[in-house]
């Protein structure tokens, strides 16, 4: 039965070699990336996409396993706050007041419910670890980050205000709309607020005696205790599991 099995691991990976010789490889110019196979990922330049690639220290299931890509490095860090403040004063310029008359109201309040998840999209990027790194090296990124909270806080104030004045006037449908645009404003200032400012903090805390300022390396490795620490904050403890 052995050699069987072995027989077929080998055709099976003689047809994946053949596939990415002939059609991988050709296809590059349309991919605009290196593309490699059997490599360790660790050693290829930026930008590489890698079939079965190679680890020394892990091992990976599902495609995780099969296909490895190795970001650029060049796009990572930047962050155009010039572009959420731009979001964010379009949504102060259409509120209520401004879109009842519109016979699409979903296209309009608040800037419409596409430019409201591309927003959530946009800060939901800033808590992956570059991005994050960049803003805890930026104190007037920190700065912008604060300022735009605030006025995501202030449109849910008002806009919570007139949904309240206006309840029993407009329809049922206008209200669940008006509610869910706003519940999201509260879900991205409050992201803003806790996920990305607060946790900035606490990693601050963490390397406050740090003799100089932290590599993106060392940022990670505070990143990763933070979450667990934040993990343990929010468990449950009680009778037996105190133990955790």
């Amino acid at each position: 039965m052995k050699p069987l099995l072995n027989t077929t691991r080998l055709l099976f990976l003689r047809y994946i070699f053949n596939f990415y010789r002939k059609r991988i490889l050709p296809a590059r110019w349309l991919l605009k990336a290196h593309v490699y196979f059997g490599k360790y990922p660790g050693r290829l330049p930026d930008g590489s996409i890698v079939f079965f690639p190679c680890r020394q220290t892990l091992f990976c299931c599902g495609i995780a396993g099969i296909v490895a890509f190795k970001k650029k490095s060049g796009e990572r860090n930047y962050v155009n706050f010039e572009t959420l403040a731009e979001t964010v004063r379009q949504m102060e310029a259409s509120g209520y007041q401004n879109c009842r008359q519109k016979n699409r109201l979903d296209n309009c309040y608040l800037g419409g419910s596409e430019q409201i998840n591309a927003l959530w999209r946009r800060i939901l990027a800033l808590k992956t670890s570059a991005r994050l790194f960049s803003v805890f090296s930026d104190e007037r990124s920190q700065d912008q980050l604060e300022g735009l909270a605030n006025r995501l806080a202030a449109i849910v104030q008002t806009e919570s205000a007139l949904l309240a004045e206006q309840m029993g006037r407009i329809s049922a449908e206008r209200v669940d709309l008006i509610s869910r645009h706003i519940d999201k404003l509260k879900d991205i200032a409050w992201s803003i607020e806790h996920d990305i400012l607060s946790n900035v903090t606490k990693i601050l805390n963490f390397l406050v005696n740090s003799p100089g300022p932290p590599s993106p390396t060392s940022f990670g490795i505070f990143q990763k205790i933070n979450a667990v620490l934040n993990s343990i904050d929010r468990l449950e403890v009680r009778g037996r599991d105190s133990a955790g």
